[in-house]
């Protein structure tokens, strides 16, 4: 058996679990108002927590590709930075299975410090603790990937073209990121993985 661990900032299964994230992104110290603005964000999204589902979905979609291309059993595990199961937990878990391979990956495709190399650094440094022999995999940042580069530039083509005519042409294309902590030298490699995608989207 082998095993997909996909790495998560928070999968939230019921609306009753806000309380919990929101405590613990704020190390134990959230306020009622917090919670409350967490309650009534999700709220105001009217379904369940997209980030869970869309995480699911992945997870269902790259192990059956896994599957077809190895031609060997792979199950997948969700471990969360901010929600049940924790990563903590999913490194034990995996260390008692007697698996053949481990291969984590992060759902963001570029490199983090406080992020996707945390995540990894927390998992191996459990994980290696208690097992010591199966093959551990982190797979890379997936930015430079063409496939994605596709998929990116037709949504911007596709925003693009939504525009009138009449302003198409002078419209300027804004790209945003989920803002990281901290100063710009110390996550400059993943700035620089940033502004590379936005040219190459640009120009493809």
């Amino acid at each position: 058996m082998n095993v997909l661990v996909l790495f998560s900032y928070g999968s939230l299964e019921t609306i009753d679990d806000v309380a919990a994230f929101y405590n613990d992104i704020f190390h134990g110290h959230a306020t009622k108002e917090h919670i409350l603005a967490g309650v009534n964000q999700y709220e105001t999204i009217g379904m369940a927590d997209p980030l869970a589902g869309n995480t699911k979905r992945i997870g269902r979609a790259v192990t059956k590709r896994l599957r077809k291309a190895t031609h060997e059993k792979w199950n997948v595990l969700i471990a969360n930075h901010h929600s049940k199961p924790s990563i903590e937990t999913v490194a034990k878990k995996c260390a008692s299975m007697n698996l053949k391979r481990v291969v984590t990956f992060g759902l963001t495709p570029f490199h983090s410090i406080t992020g996707n190399q945390a995540y990894e650094k927390k998992f191996n440094k459990i994980f290696r603790a208690e097992d010591n022999t199966t093959t551990l995999i982190h797979a890379p940042p997936y930015c430079e990937n063409e496939l994605f580069i596709e998929v990116l530039t037709d949504r911007v083509k596709t925003a693009q073209l939504w525009l009138p005519y009449t302003v198409r042409s002078d419209a300027e294309i804004i790209f945003t990121i989920h803002s990281m902590p901290g100063i710009a030298e110390v996550h400059q490699k993943m700035i620089n993985q940033y502004a590379s995608l936005a040219k190459k989207l640009l120009t493809h």
